[in-house]
């Protein structure tokens, strides 16, 4: 048996590291890059992604912006939470305001996934998908 390459070790210790204990994981249910075989011009449309875990939906839309992605989060149900955008390098830190809405301009593309945080439930992070 041939041994398994470091680039394949390290990149599985990464994703390791960056799981979230305890986190109920939202799988990702529509992306019309994969589910929408009518997607005629995939560049002159908004890209809106579904996750899904126990009743609590994530909708993603992903725009194009000035300066990189514009994203756009809406939970449901609504309410405000902590939200931390990561990528496989650098997270950031927000809120959602009362309607389970937030807006994020600039993120580069790439791998990304979210942990969406609040009192109540238990973490809830999104699968990874690529921008």
């Amino acid at each position: 048996m041939e041994p398994v390459p470091e680039l394949v070790r390290q990149a599985a210790l990464r994703a390791f590291d960056l799981r979230v204990p305890g986190a109920k994981i939202a799988e990702l249910v529509f992306d019309p890059l994969i589910d929408d075989e009518d997607l005629a011009e995939p560049a002159q449309r908004d890209r809106v992604l579904r996750f899904s875990t126990d009743g609590q939906r994530v909708v993603l839309t992903v725009s194009p912006g000035q300066k990189g992605l514009r994203l756009t989060l809406l939970l449901r149900p609504a309410r405000i939470a902590r939200v931390e955008l990561r990528n496989t390098t650098d997270s950031w830190l927000f809120s959602t305001d009362e309607s389970g809405r937030l807006r994020v301009e600039g993120v580069p593309s790439g791998l990304i996934s979210f942990v969406v945080r609040d009192d109540d439930e238990p973490p809830i992070q999104t699968a990874w998908v690529r921008l």
